[in-house]
C-alpha cells in the first residue's frame, strides 16, 4: 500500500491505528511528554506510524517538537545510540515510542543500562513482535501486535484467488487492524 494506492489490491497493516492504541495507552496511564524514535520516513510503513502518532497527539492538543523524535532507527545498533538523545533531552519525556521492534529492543537495553527502570522511570511501547534472541529475556515489552504471518498469508491468498476469480470486482483491499499487548514497560507517569 502507498500513499495513492486506489488503483490496485493490496493487503496491508494499520500502521496509523497501531501508533493511535499506544498513545491512547499511554495518555490513559498519565503521560504528557513523548518522545518518538523512528526509522526513516521514507519507509512507508514508518511514514504511516509517525502519521498516526502524531495526529494522536494533536486529537488531544499536544505535540512532540522535532526535538524530541530521533530518526534513522532500525536496528538494535542504532536504538542504543537512540537512547544518548533521549537521555539529553529537557525535560526528559516520560513516555518513548518505538515505530520497529529491532530499535526497540537497542531503546529499552540502552535505557537499562543507563540505570532507568523501564515501566517506571520511562515507559516505552515498541511496533512489532520482541524477537526470542534478545537481550530483554523474562521483559515482557509492551507491543503494538500485528496479526500474524499464518492469517496474513491467508488473507493474501484469498486476495490472490479474489483477483484472478473476479478481476473485475477490484480492486481489493484489506486493512489488518494491530493490537497492544501489555507488557512491564509501560506504567503510570512519573
Amino acid at each position: 500500500r502507498t500513499h495513492a494506492c486506489d488503483a490496485y489490491s493490496w493487503v496491508d497493516f494499520d500502521n496509523d491505528m497501531g501508533s493511535r492504541l499506544a498513545v491512547e495507552h499511554l495518555l490513559a496511564l498519565g503521560h504528557t511528554r513523548f518522545a518518538y524514535v523512528h526509522a526513516p520516513l521514507e519507509l512507508n510503513f514508518a511514514f504511516q506510524r509517525h502519521r498516526g502518532f502524531m495526529a494522536a497527539l494533536q486529537a488531544r492538543n499536544l505535540d512532540c517538537p522535532a526535538h524530541y523524535r530521533v530518526g534513522d532507527v532500525q536496528d538494535r545498533r542504532s536504538g542504543l545510540q537512540a537512547v544518548q538523545v533521549l537521555l539529553a533531552m529537557h525535560p526528559r519525556p516520560t513516555a518513548v515510542l518505538v515505530d520497529n521492534n529491532l530499535g526497540g529492543v537497542g531503546v529499552i537495553r540502552g535505557l537499562m543500562d543507563a540505570g532507568l527502570r523501564v515501566g517506571q522511570d520511562i515507559s516505552v511501547v515498541v511496533h512489532g513482535d520482541i524477537p526470542q534472541d534478545t537481550l530483554l529475556t523474562g521483559m515482557p515489552v509492551t507491543t503494538v501486535t500485528q496479526p500474524t504471518p499464518h492469517t496474513t498469508g491467508e488473507a493474501l491468498a484469498d486476495m490472490v484467488f479474489q483477483v484472478l476469480h473476479a478481476p473485475d470486482e477490484g480492486p481489493y483491499h484489506v486493512l489488518r487492524q494491530p493490537g497492544l499487548q501489555l507488557g512491564t514497560t509501560t506504567g503510570p507517569a512519573p
